[in-house]
């Protein structure tokens, strides 16, 4: 391996430790030794002066390793946050029980939630893409059919008639 001009180490060792690659596979890749790739590393991290880096630095590894990008990643979340605004919060998931059982009830009761929600929301884009009917239709048509409801009256035999019609 030849040793690269420091000029341009820096920058790939950097580069490479925000890719997940641990001190000996930079040094091995670069030719620069541990103790110098540690150094970079040190250095970098002072400069930038975010204190939780290496979280971060494992997050972006996570996620690179599961495939994902990180629009992918920012979707899930925002999509979690969604569920959670609706009390389906993954959390109540983990619960253990308790002695009388309370956690186990409320555990199952989420569960029965966040799957009815998951079931209805995929049954929803499943008919939607079978019909093709693009999801920013959705909601234009619901609103036109709750705007229309005061059209329509109910009888006695719950039999739905016009309100035109049933005003003649």
């Amino acid at each position: 391996m030849t040793r690269l001009n420091s000029s341009y180490a820096k920058p790939l060792v950097i580069q490479a430790y925000l890719n997940g690659k641990s001190r000996d596979q930079i040094s091995k890749e670069t030719g620069i030794s541990t103790g110098k790739t540690s150094n970079i590393i040190t250095d970098w991290k002072k400069g930038i002066r975010i204190p939780n880096i290496d979280e971060l630095r494992e997050f972006a590894v996570t996620v690179k390793k599961s495939g994902m990008t990180m629009a992918q990643c920012a979707r899930g979340y925002r999509m979690a946050q969604l569920m959670d605004s609706l009390g389906l919060s993954d959390d109540d998931y983990w619960e253990s029980e308790d002695t009388e059982g309370d956690r186990i009830t409320t555990y199952r009761t989420n569960y029965r939630k966040k799957m009815d929600f998951l079931t209805f929301v995929q049954d929803i884009y499943m008919n939607c893409k079978q019909l093709e009917i693009n999801s920013s239709n959705i909601f234009s048509w619901i609103k036109d059919l709750l705007d229309s409801r005061s059209c329509f009256i109910e009888d006695d035999d719950d039999n739905i008639r016009s309100a035109s019609l049933n005003s003649q």
